[in-house]
């Protein structure tokens, strides 16, 4: 007798935020991308910005909860990356920061929800 797995449970409200900020990310970076590159259009440095501030203050608000609670890890270094590459301008570097970070956590979250409903 097969038992079928059951299904995996629904995201969290923060898991859901992780995946919209990891995707708005990633439009953001290829919007940047093709209009700089593809078209020439230099002033399109606004749209890594917005990505940086859309998707690194929830990242960075979260971080410093995590900061206050003495819980430091790799993900705190990405914080102050993402806070560097703002103050030097270095927008696409910050913006690939905010992805990877919002795409890790939020690929760590369905992982976890898939094991726990295998379980």
């Amino acid at each position: 007798m097969s038992r079928s797995p059951s299904p995996i449970p629904k995201a969290s409200e923060a898991s859901r935020q992780q995946i919209f900020i990891a995707l708005g990310a990633l439009v953001g970076i290829v919007g940047y991308l093709v209009s700089h590159y593809g078209f020439a259009y230099s002033n399109s440095a606004f749209l890594l910005i917005a990505v940086i501030l859309l998707g690194g203050i929830p990242l960075l608000l979260s971080l410093a909860k995590k900061a206050w609670a003495g819980e430091f890890g790799a993900d705190f270094l990405a914080g102050i990356s993402i806070c560097t590459a703002l103050l030097l301008q270095e927008y696409l570097a910050g913006a690939i920061i905010v992805l990877m970070l919002s795409g890790g956590e939020a690929l760590e979250s369905f992982a976890i929800r898939r094991a726990s409903s295998v379980l």
